[in-house]
């Protein structure tokens, strides 16, 4: 019994003494294993910078992370923990360190729309590849609650605008998140020919699971503004990020309107057309200026020469081609004398007066009629070819002495006043007043003195009147033989 307990003392005693000289060498020939923990953080050094530690659902931030290798470790990991790994997008899963120690790893993050708003924690890793040392920085980001805005339509008054017309338009917003929105920014911009600027809009305020709208117009120039238009809406941040686009196309139509002007300045020898043509619409077309005139007794000058002339039923008709873009105008003007036509009235008027003088002269006529050798009959004829009655007519007639007057021979029975004259005797029938178109008849007889040969040649008879208003009437008749 005593030989085997001193065997076991012995066993247990050298089983000892080698642990206690195995921890001994292990201290002194191995103490990099013991220390190695503290060598390596000191030889790694992580700094980290981000643009901004708090979010919107949808938008990114930027992380810089500066890592710092004072060891021996050549080649370093890089890696991010959290439970959003899917959020995260990193440039560089490596590197190797060479002559420079410092590695800028660039790395984004961004939440989704729709991310409850909270807080989510991450730590960068740089894990060493030869001895598994990792140093970690650890960060938050913080998710800021936003309720979800989409717009819904964007509404016109009519899809076809007339030339000139501004483009209403109206861009209605719907919230759906659970909180209500104030001051809802919205940029609305139009695309096309001669389009105007943008428009910032403001909605107020838009309560939850509500909608609201704002409305405005562009303003376009008449003449350049024309064909399809796309209106684009847009829901913006507070930092112009866009966050929900809708757009609409309307049409503005494309057309001319063609007019003209004409302007006249005359006088009495002449007259000075000008024409203006425009088109006030936004399409190029071309009008054709035309002005007529007279074709004869009227001279004409051009300041531009007509494109076309077209006579017809005595007056001519001038006719001036012009191409004209929208906005654009043109004028032709020219100058028509008239003195050949004055001249010609004038005439005219001369012509009419001196045959109305004449239509209005009474009328006399004076025969004489051979009864035999030794008589003759005098017949005078007196008519009032006017419209209006004559007074006081006087009918004055000549004997010369180489005949006499049958006594009694007068008819109708009126005898006239006699008195005597140089060469003969003068008879003067009066009556107060003549109708118009009546027609009176004079008629004696003569005799002559002495014995002629052929017909006897007595002189003109006279008539004198005067009208209601005054005027003075006279004329003569011829001396007809029968």
């Amino acid at each position: 019994m005593k030989i085997g307990r001193v065997l076991d003392f012995r066993t247990k005693f050298v089983a000892c003494s080698m642990i206690s000289f195995f921890l001994l060498l292990s201290t002194v020939f191995f103490p990099s294993a013991v220390l190695g923990d503290d060598s390596a953080a000191q030889t790694l050094n992580i700094s980290l910078v981000s643009q901004k530690d708090a979010l919107l659902p949808g938008e990114c931030t930027k992380y810089t992370a500066t890592v710092q290798n004072l060891g021996s470790q050549q080649r370093i990991d890089f890696s991010i923990e959290g439970k959003k790994l899917s959020w995260i997008t990193l440039g560089d899963a490596y590197y190797d360190f060479t002559a420079n120690p410092f590695k800028d790893v660039i790395f984004y993050i961004c939440p989704p729309i729709g991310t409850p708003s909270g807080t989510y924690n991450f730590a960068f890793n740089a894990r060493s590849r030869i001895d598994n040392y990792t140093a970690s920085k650890p960060f938050a980001l913080y998710v800021i609650d936003r309720p979800y805005l989409e717009i819904r339509d964007v509404t016109t008054s009519k899809d076809i605008y007339k030339l000139g017309e501004s483009i209403d338009f109206s861009v209605n917003v719907r919230n759906l998140g659970l909180s209500d929105v104030k001051n809802v920014m919205l940029i609305v911009g139009i695309t096309g020919a001669d389009a105007p600027d943008k428009q910032r809009l403001q909605i107020p305020v838009i309560e939850s699971d509500r909608g609201n709208s704002a409305s405005g117009k562009f303003d376009f120039d008449r003449y350049s503004a024309r064909g399809n238009y796309v209106i684009t809406a847009s829901i913006v941040d507070d930092i112009g990020d866009v966050l929900y686009t809708k757009s609409k196309t309307v049409n503005m139509e494309e057309k001319s309107e063609l007019k003209q002007e004409t302007a006249v300045k005359s006088d009495m020898l002449s007259r000075e057309v000008t024409i203006k043509g425009a088109n006030t619409g936004n399409k190029r077309d071309t009008i054709i200026l035309q002005s007529s005139g007279m074709s004869y007794l009227a001279l004409y000058s051009f300041a531009k020469q007509p494109d076309l002339i077209e006579d017809a039923g005595g007056m001519k008709t001038f006719s001036w081609r012009c191409d004209l873009g929208p906005g654009e105008a043109c004028t032709v003007s020219y100058r028509v004398e008239y003195w050949l036509l004055v001249v010609t009235i004038i005439a005219a008027l001369g012509i009419v007066y001196v045959v109305y003088n004449i239509v209005e002269q009474p009328e006399i006529k004076k025969k004489v009629i051979k009864v035999h050798e030794r008589e003759h009959t005098v017949h005078i004829t007196i008519r009032n070819r006017s419209r209006k009655p004559l007074h006081e007519v006087h009918v004055v007639d000549v004997v010369p002495e180489i005949v006499s007057v049958v006594p009694n021979s007068f008819s109708p029975s009126i005898k006239p006043a006699m008195k005597g004259k140089k060469g003969g005797s003068e008879l003067v029938w009066t009556f107060a007043k003549l109708e118009p178109q009546e027609e009176r008849v004079i008629t004696y007889r003569i005799r002559p003195l002495v014995m002629l040969m052929g017909n006897v040649r007595l002189p003109k008879a006279k008539i004198y009147a005067v009208d209601s208003r005054g005027n003075k009437y006279r004329a003569e008749s011829a001396v007809m033989v029968d």
